[in-house]
């Protein structure tokens, strides 16, 4: 039997043909979003998706969308309301990583009514030029580090090695760690202080050891020198060795020669008074950085001869939040530091403290101003709103 049709049905058909021969691709660039996201909507059934479709000679790639549907959710998508903000604000993509929902899952919630959109990027157009509140949206603040932990970026920062390998040697158990509530990994400090203490990352001494990163391996194993869990799997080789084998064939290592006896003296007191600022081993003759186990201040240290210098600039820009914490407790400070020497007796702009530690009653006034500001960064959540102009 054979069927005839109108010159009308023919049109229709060869129209409705074209409508659902609209690839992932199109949709996706209709839509402002990427392949990934279309793909999510088909599967959310936001949009029928038709799979290897062939109509009239036209060929869906894999998957087919009906065109008519994904301009009707183009359209939805431009006529979201925009409520207007001018605090900080995210990108999409941006939220679904910080969130660890999808896209689609977002723009579901946005057209739904559980999320809004802040305003809209000009440069960027449907899905794409979404923008969100960030303190609407914030992930809960990562627990805060306890006395007798240390965060792995500061670790990795004491042994001068990447922090994948610190990553390493915690998941091999290496050095004790747990995992916080939030999902990040703590760990411990006392394991860390042996672990520190007794072996170095040969990498550091090459020079000494006159060889090139190539031949390092090879020049570790002409001295004797056996490196540590080097058949750990990590971004790059491993060059872990002990402390004691490493100075037994080159010498005193550099960065426990050059430091004055009030740098261990000040650790100690230091680790007693407030644990919370992490302070390496030895200086390695630079400048070194303490940071609190939050990241969220720190000093300079400053070797000079026997002397310790520490130094703190607070910094109007590019530390916000560090400033307004200042700002808020600038009288406060100033008196619990009042044995530090200031550059501005009034805050207009960066402002600078310094202490100079010349015997070991100085170490115990410096230990109680730093734990002062430890204090005042210790709940970063809880900073003060700054008025207009601060």
């Amino acid at each position: 039997m054979r069927a005839f049709l109108t010159d009308d049905q023919v049109v229709r058909l060869h129209t409705m043909a074209k409508d659902m021969i609209i690839n992932v691709k199109e949709a996706a660039t209709r839509l402002g979003c990427s392949q990934a996201c279309v793909r999510d909507f088909v599967s959310m059934g936001v949009i029928k998706g038709f799979s290897r479709t062939r109509i009239f000679g036209y060929e869906g790639h894999g998957l087919a969308n009906l065109g008519s549907e994904v301009d009707a959710l183009r359209q939805r998508i431009l006529t979201v309301p925009i409520v207007g903000s001018r605090g900080q604000h995210h990108g999409i993509n941006y939220l679904s990583k910080a969130t660890g929902k999808s896209v689609a899952d977002i723009v579901q919630s946005v057209l739904e009514g559980k999320m809004v959109v802040a305003r809209l990027d000009r440069r960027r157009r449907g899905i794409a030029s979404w923008r969100f509140e960030a303190i609407a949206y914030k992930k809960a603040y990562r627990q805060r580090v306890r006395e007798k932990e240390v965060r792995a970026v500061e670790a990795a920062a004491v042994m001068q090695m990447q922090l994948d390998a610190i990553q390493v040697f915690v998941r091999a158990r290496v050095i004790k760690s747990r995992v916080g509530r939030d999902g990040q990994t703590y760990l411990d400090r006392a394991s860390f202080e042996v672990f520190s203490s007794t072996y170095v990352n040969a990498k550091v001494y090459q020079d000494r050891l006159g060889c090139t990163d190539l031949e390092l391996a090879t020049r570790l194993e002409e001295l004797g020198i056996r490196r540590i869990h080097g058949k750990l799997r990590a971004r790059n080789r491993i060059y872990l060795v002990e402390r004691k084998s490493l100075e037994k064939a080159i010498g005193e290592l550099d960065d426990r020669g050059n430091d004055p006896p009030l740098w261990e003296a000040f650790r100690a007191v230091m680790a007693s008074v407030c644990a919370s600022f992490v302070i390496p081993p030895s200086s390695g003759g630079k400048v070194v950085k303490a940071y609190t186990a939050t990241r969220s201040t720190y000093v300079e240290l400053h070797v000079e001869g026997t002397e310790l210098l520490i130094r703190k600039t607070f910094r109007s820009h590019p530390a916000p939040r560090e400033w307004k914490v200042f700002i808020a407790n600038q009288r406060q400070i100033r008196q619990e530091w009042k044995a530090f020497s200031w550059s501005k007796l009034n805050a207009r702009g960066d402002v600078t403290a310094e202490f100079r530690i010349r015997s070991v009653e100085d170490i115990t006034v410096a230990a109680e101003a730093l734990r002062s500001l430890y204090l005042h960064f210790k709940n970063p959540r809880k900073l003060p709103q700054s008025r207009d102009g601060d």
